[in-house]
């Protein structure tokens, strides 16, 4: 995340316009960096075992800034009771039976291993949303051990206005019957996303001992897929007000994934679209003017600093800085120096 994103949130179409997350599969929650966008953040969790939610929940009261609730239900394709097979360690449940046949060969195949069963309650994602009176998402996260797919299924009306996604997707069954990457994929791609990126997760066999140099296995990673600039400017029911909105907040999301190649890109991309009008143009014009005097104004301090460093002088102050910090460090309880025996 750069500095672009502060200055997008700046903006004045931005400053009252909330952000929607949806977390499904939210055990361990933790809001993190889209505190960024303070009380715009509007961030919805869904979490089956009712006592983690519970819990969520109980965190969330406790002086938040940002709207934040959890929902104790499952999601998937259709509504429904459904069967949740409960593994050693909890966050590996999932409605699909662990694949033990191939989890034998790997490390750690104790946390799939199945305690017992039992029923939980299942609504769609579009159902869900139709009882918030939600018609739109920002942002969703699935990870729900090899669900994701009917996920996706049960809400094609949502995915399709949500401007990122951040998908946990497997190459390997490691549970059977579950959806792969290569199921995945084009579901998404065909709703006007791009992937990314894949934070991959590699699985080395118990045959060989750990120290046995090897590349292991890739299994499954989280997949970042961003919603493509053409999918916003040639929606056949554009307002150009809701597509300029869309277009900062796509922005604003590629900045906070790490991604401000991509923010500046959309802000370009913007800044000649025709159909957004001269009006909007203008804001993602000035914008990029902001942000490249931003960026050059730091280039020139950071040319200045090493420039500085370079002297006598700067070579002094840092010598002066080591002595302050060291000798200061030194002469701590905690790291009080001691002679060798």
């Amino acid at each position: 995340m750069t500095k672009i994103i502060t200055k997008l949130l700046d903006t004045e179409l931005l400053r009252t316009e909330p952000i929607i997350y949806l977390d499904i599969g939210a055990r361990s929650a933790d809001v993190g960096y889209w505190k960024v966008f303070g009380h715009n953040l509007r961030y919805f969790g869904f979490e089956p075992d009712a006592e983690e939610c519970a819990r969520l929940n109980k965190a969330a009261s406790e002086g938040r800034l940002w709207e934040e609730r959890y929902y104790p239900i499952a999601l998937a394709e259709n509504r429904g009771k459904r069967k949740l097979w409960i593994t050693r360690m909890a966050g590996n449940s999932s409605f699909f039976k662990p694949n033990k046949e191939f989890l034998d060969s790997f490390a750690f195949k104790q946390n799939r291993e199945v305690e017992r069963s039992e029923y939980v309650e299942c609504w769609s994602l579009s159902e869900w949303a139709d009882s918030c009176s939600i018609k739109s998402v920002d942002f969703i996260k699935i990870d729900v051990q090899g669900a994701e797919l009917e996920v996706l299924r049960g809400g094609s009306d949502i995915i399709s206005t949500a401007l990122g996604l951040k998908v946990e997707v497997e190459f390997s069954e490691i549970y059977v019957g579950q959806s792969l990457f290569s199921d995945i994929d084009p579901l998404v791609r065909s709703h006007g996303f791009a992937l990314f990126n894949i934070m991959k997760t590699i699985w080395k066999r118990t045959t060989v001992s750990s120290e046995t140099p090897s590349q292991g296995q890739l299994i499954w990673g989280d997949a970042l897929y961003l919603r493509t600039v053409d999918s916003i400017l040639a929606d056949a029911n554009h307002d150009p007000a809701k597509q300029t909105i869309a277009l900062l907040k796509l922005a604003a999301l590629a900045d906070l994934h790490v991604v401000p190649d991509y923010a500046i890109y959309v802000l370009q991309r913007a800044s000649k679209a025709s159909v957004l009008g001269g009006d909007n143009r203008i804001i993602f014009t000035k914008l990029l003017e902001d942000i490249s005097r931003q960026e050059n104004m730091s280039n020139k301090t950071t040319v200045f600093l090493r420039t500085f460093l370079r002297t006598k002088f700067g070579k002094a102050f840092m010598w002066a800085l080591r002595r302050t910090y060291f000798g200061a460090l030194i002469h701590t309880r905690e790291y009080k120096w001691k002679p060798r025996e």
